[in-house]
């Protein structure tokens, strides 16, 4: 296609990537993103925020807590 629209690209151009799809690079910019995050969550250096909330058990609302730290 290239050659008949008479654009000069060799092999080795093309191979290494001049043009990839835009969702293809939010792609990997989003999956950069989280990997870093995990690491940093792996490191200790972030946590993952958690909420608790209400929950419904057969028409009764319950309140969930966190077990202290003797119930551990």
């Amino acid at each position: 296609m290239a050659k008949s629209l008479n654009y000069d690209f060799d092999k080795v151009h093309l191979k290494r990537g001049v043009y990839i799809p835009q969702a293809h690079a939010v792609f990997n910019i989003e999956q950069d993103i989280i990997r870093r995050s995990l690491v940093e969550v792996f490191l200790g250096k972030k946590t993952i925020p958690i909420n608790i909330v209400n929950q419904v058990d057969n028409g009764k609302t319950t309140q969930l807590r966190c077990p202290d730290k003797k119930d551990i």
